[in-house]
């Protein structure tokens, strides 16, 4: 179950945060509040598709919830760009930390999704047994 949920959330990441974004709002969203709302809500959209497909309503929840730490964590980017915090050097390096933050996000939901799964099963269980 943890690598299907894992894999599930990947993939709606990486539709989100590359397939369905342009070139244009991928500059854009660094400039523009509006364009990166729209990037939000695009991202957003396509990890609650694939994971409501693929996993089930139930896990809709944990879909927003990586939504909402992602769009957090872009909106601290933006601030950054917004503000001319970020030198042209180390736009690689806050890419590749973005990125991080994003994926470790994503294996911290997917940790937690799995052990309550399996909280939820010992209970089940426990319950069949006194019987």
């Amino acid at each position: 179950m943890f690598k299907v949920t894992l894999s599930v959330f990947l993939i709606g990441h990486f539709l989100g945060d590359f397939y369905l974004q342009t070139n244009k709002l991928a500059d854009s969203k660094e400039k523009s509040f509006k364009d990166l709302l729209v990037h939000s809500f695009i991202y957003l959209f396509s990890i609650a598709l694939i994971v409501i497909t693929i996993l089930g309503f139930s896990f809709l929840k944990w879909a927003i919830l990586v939504s909402l730490i992602h769009f957090f964590v872009d909106l601290f980017k933006f601030y950054l760009s917004k503000n001319n915090k970020i030198k042209r050097k180390r736009k690689k390096f806050l890419y590749i930390l973005d990125q991080l933050i994003h994926i470790i996000t994503i294996l911290i939901v997917t940790v937690r999704i799995n052990y309550m799964k399996q909280l939820s099963t010992q209970t089940y269980f426990r319950v069949f047994q006194t019987f």
